[in-house]
Formats: C-alpha cells, sequence, structure tokens
C-alpha cells in the first residue's frame, strides 16, 4: 500500500484555513441543505505533510462530476497581516500575531495548484445558479490528481497518482425560495481614515 503523501478533507465555509494551523475537519461526506437560489459553501482542505523523492514540488487539479450546474473552486491564498490587532485586544481575535492570513479568492491555475510542504490550504467550493435546479439529491464526487508542472499537459486520466485523493458531496435542493432581501444594507465610508 501506498503511503498517502498529501491529506485531503472538507472544511466548513467558516473556517479560517492558516497555513500553520489544522483547522476542523468536516464530515466526511458532507450534506448541504439548500433552497432554491441559495449559493452553498464549503471548503476543500489540502497538505502535504512528506517531502516526495525525487525533489518534485507537485501541483494538484481538481475535477468535479455529478453536479446538475457548474461548481466553482477557487484557491484561497494569503495574505500578510502585520498589525492584526491592538495590545489589548479581546480573546474573540483568531490570533492577534502578524502573518499569513486566508483571504483572497482567485482564479485556479493552468498549471495546477502547488501544494507546498507542511502548509494546510484551501480551495473555496461554491455551487451558484441553482435557482432553476430540480428539488432532488445530488450526489457530487471531486477527483483530485497532482500535475507535474514541468511537464505542461499532462492531465489527471494521464496520472497513475498515489497522491490523488477522492472527496464527496451531497447536496440537497429543497422546493421553495426565499422571499426577495428587504434589508437595507449601509457602508460607510470614512475619509479620515484614509
Amino acid at each position: 500500500a501506498s503511503i498517502v503523501k498529501i491529506h485531503y478533507f472538507w472544511a466548513s465555509s467558516l473556517e479560517k484555513v492558516f497555513p500553520d494551523q489544522r483547522p476542523a475537519r468536516w464530515e466526511e461526506t458532507p450534506e448541504l441543505t439548500i433552497l432554491q437560489g441559495e449559493t452553498p459553501a464549503l471548503q476543500l482542505v489540502y497538505c502535504r505533510c512528506e517531502e516526495i523523492p525525487g525533489n518534485r514540488r507537485p501541483a494538484i487539479a481538481i475535477r468535479c462530476s455529478g453536479s446538475p450546474v457548474p461548481v466553482r473552486l477557487r484557491p484561497v491564498d494569503l495574505s500578510p497581516g502585520t498589525f492584526p490587532a491592538y495590545d489589548q485586544a479581546d480573546e474573540n481575535y483568531l490570533t492577534v500575531k502578524p502573518g499569513l492570513f486566508p483571504d483572497l479568492l482567485t482564479d485556479m491555475p493552468q498549471r495546477g495548484l502547488p501544494v507546498p510542504l507542511n502548509q494546510y490550504r484551501s480551495v473555496w467550493v461554491d455551487i451558484p445558479g441553482t435557482d432553476q435546479l430540480a428539488p432532488g439529491e445530488y450526489s457530487i464526487t471531486f477527483t483530485i490528481g497532482t500535475l507535474d508542472p514541468s511537464q505542461p499537459g499532462t492531465s489527471l486520466e494521464q496520472t497513475e497518482d498515489p497522491l490523488a485523493g477522492e472527496l464527496k458531496l451531497t447536496l440537497r435542493v429543497l422546493p421553495g425560495r426565499l422571499p426577495d432581501q428587504t434589508l437595507l444594507h449601509t457602508e460607510w465610508f470614512h475619509a479620515d481614515c484614509l
């Protein structure tokens, strides 16, 4: 049996995936229940925990099957935060230390998503476009495979890869829609803070 060197698991959309902290693992096969028109979201977390022989620098690609509408995959990039809190911060901060914070959603790179050693990273998975979806239960499979960035044109089908993985998700769509939102939303602009 091959040793798993890249770990894949689900995390809640509310989880913050810091590179140096293992996030809370969500259910093995999450069940997301929505009304028509809602956009469900969760995170696919990955971490390479061992050095790979041959000095390979793997990159992953993710293929989705079984979804009745397109699934959107966006890597969560890290942004530097040098001043996350004042000295007298309360206990409600995730961290008061400067560091790298999961923040920016970007497009999936064509050459695969790099998998740095001993860092947790995530891909934001959401399913927009459910407004015309028929009520029912949908089983969605995410096939994850590694690509060799030094060999353009490789695909998941060409790879017999012990580093590959597979995650499943159940989407349950209920009949009915939420009423139109009537809440007034205001964003304040403080010129003195520029």
